[in-house]
């Protein structure tokens, strides 16, 4: 027997050893046992003990003496399977309650919690993470995204926050709308309601990098989408805080330069809402 095997499912080298033995010699008594494989008795009942919780092994008791059978290698599957049954509810058990773990681990440490993201896969796992966290997001919208993930895909991704009632304030260009002559479109304003969100109108050459700035719940993710897609979320109250302060300040300073009631100038129009589609196109 491939003893290779059985320890890549999880035995160890001695219990692999054991009980290909024992598949060769059923039934046998564990001093026998502990003499052909060099294990000392002691360890090797502690080995048979933990073979037959797999369900590898079967003591017999039926006579004078103990001995141990081998069961077939098919049992250990189905302990594999269980295994994975158990790591799976713990893992969607701890996944569900770590945001409260996060907060009291946050009452006693300022210490940020960083994770890195890279590709699009990674930075779409951003957006994902911005909507299963469910908090209203305020973000610095970077055009370079329509770039990086294509108008119809970022379209998408901007209508599962209205659909998971999710408000958006965005600092947004007021620059020429991604709209092809023809395409079905509505007044932002409009959109805007249905989107619920709030826009805050920049000049469309005030923000030049390619990088996106969003503040949700206690994260602030931060997405460059220039030549390389990668990005960042930090965990921290005290830091999305201040940050949160800071766009606001931007947001009182903006709204009271003279001539901001007039926009937008150049976006006036946007795609159609996803959930308007429908009832717009009649």
């Amino acid at each position: 027997m491939d003893e290779q095997i059985l320890q890549k499912a999880g035995l160890t080298d001695s219990e692999a050893k054991v009980y290909a033995l024992l598949v060769k010699n059923s039934p046998c008594a564990p001093p026998l046992l502990a003499s052909m494989s060099g294990e000392s008795r002691t360890n090797t009942y502690k080995l048979l003990d933990s073979l037959e919780e797999m369900g590898l092994v079967s003591r017999d008791e039926s006579q004078p003496k103990l001995r141990y059978w081998a069961n077939n290698p098919s049992n250990l599957l189905d302990k594999l399977k269980d295994q994975r049954v158990q790591v799976e509810n713990a893992e969607k058990h701890f996944q569900d309650s770590l945001p409260s773990l996060i907060d009291e681990y946050f009452k006693y440490s300022e210490q940020p919690a960083i994770r890195y993201f890279n590709g699009i896969d990674g930075i779409m796992n951003i957006y994902k993470d911005q909507l299963k966290t469910g908090q209203p997001l305020t973000q610095v919208f970077s055009p370079d995204l329509i770039e990086a993930i294509g108008k119809e895909k970022t379209h998408l991704l901007r209508n599962e926050f209205p659909k998971r009632n999710i408000p958006q304030h965005v600092f947004f260009g007021d620059a020429d709308p991604y709209i092809k002559p023809g395409e079905p479109c509505m007044p932002v304003d409009e959109s805007d309601r249905i989107m619920k969100m709030t826009r805050t109108w920049l000049d469309e050459d005030d923000l030049k990098e390619p990088v996106e700035w969003t503040i949700y719940g206690d994260k602030l993710s931060i997405v460059s989408l220039g030549t390389e897609l990668v990005g960042m979320v930090i965990e921290s109250p005290q830091i999305t805080a201040s940050f949160r302060e800071i766009l606001e300040l931007l947001d009182r300073k903006v709204r009271a330069e003279p001539g901001y009631d007039k926009l937008p100038q150049k976006r006036t129009h946007t795609m159609i809402p996803e959930s308007a589609k429908q009832k717009y196109d009649r």
